[in-house]
């Protein structure tokens, strides 16, 4: 029995005797030969290709693509949330400041004036009055 990897040929199938039996007998082995070769050839270029190929295409697509939109993604997201949240703030901060500076700057001028408006005018009505009262009281 003659063993080939893949195949196994009895005696029967190597008959040299005949000239017939050799020729079919090298296109049979030759065939099972030439397939199995190539079967192998192919399964094994198929798998390291396939295996190389996708690791390095998938390592680098993954790379690149986490890289670019993690790194768009932040940018535009710290962006957009420090334009927000500084408008917002500045916006609040400067109307409670102004509605706040207004109102007392308002306020007390309003008091200060009313006081010293009324202040002035009761006690120069008063004096006058009194005045003009005990003159004529003492003429």
């Amino acid at each position: 029995m003659v063993k080939i990897t893949g195949l196994t040929l009895t005696q029967d199938t190597i008959n040299v005797r005949e000239t017939k039996d050799m020729s079919q007998t090298m296109d049979t082995t030759m065939s099972q030969t030439m397939n199995t070769a190539m079967n192998q050839t192919r399964d094994t270029i198929m798998s390291h290709t396939m295996d190389t190929t996708m690791s390095h295409t998938m390592d680098t697509i993954m790379s690149h693509t986490m890289d670019t939109i993690m790194s768009q993604t932040m940018d535009t997201t710290m962006n957009q949330t420090m334009d927000t949240t500084m408008n917002q703030t500045m916006d609040t901060a400067m109307n409670q400041i102004m509605d706040t500076a207004m109102n007392q700057i308002m306020d007390t001028a309003m008091n200060q004036t009313m006081d010293t408006t009324m202040n002035q005018t009761m006690d120069t009505t008063m004096n006058q009055t009194m005045d003009t009262a005990m003159n004529q009281i003492m003429d």
